[in-house]
């Protein structure tokens, strides 16, 4: 059977990268709020799941407005991008969210599944794709640049929705 298989980077799987690394509240001349919207940072991303969330901080709306210029959506991909860099969620609510600390969204696009990529990325392969790309002396970790460098493999959209949706639903 022939292996009909692109391989290509990252970077041409997606229609956007929300990428807010760097902003803070006071750099956008506001504070944390003790309730609003919820800001996940990469202390927040596992790959099975949202963790330590009793910590989470959180803005209100009038700071979101400021800060997130595009929104995250439903079935966008949240990425670390250091500390640890790598670790995949996807993120599956229409729940508003603020991107904080080493924190990326993905968007795929339409060549490429989201589900399929989200545990591409989480493979042992796509993992060892993201850790070849990590720079950094102190803190290792990929930025939006390395996108172009990180190679992924996928079949036809068929056959990644297959695969997509049956790890999903394991």
């Amino acid at each position: 059977m022939k292996n009909n298989w692109t391989e290509t980077n990252l970077i041409s799987c997606l229609s956007d990268v929300l990428d807010y690394r760097g902003k803070t509240p006071k750099k956008m001349g506001g504070d944390w709020s003790e309730s609003g919207i919820l800001a996940l940072s990469a202390l927040n991303i596992k790959f099975d799941g949202l963790v330590n969330l009793d910590s989470a901080r959180f803005v209100d709306e009038e700071l979101y407005n400021r800060w997130m210029k595009k929104e995250v959506v439903k079935g966008d991909i949240l990425l670390t991008s250091e500390a640890p860099s790598g670790q995949v969620y996807l993120w599956n609510s229409d729940e508003k969210i603020v991107l904080s600390q080493r924190l990326f969204a993905l968007r795929t696009n339409e060549k490429v599944y989201n589900k399929y990529l989200k545990y591409y990325l989480q493979s042992e392969i796509g993992q060892a794709e993201i850790f070849r790309n990590n720079s950094g002396s102190t803190v290792a970790g990929i930025s939006a640049k390395t996108f172009k460098n990180i190679i992924v493999k996928y079949p036809c959209y068929s056959e990644q929705v297959k695969i997509g949706d049956f790890l999903y639903n394991l």
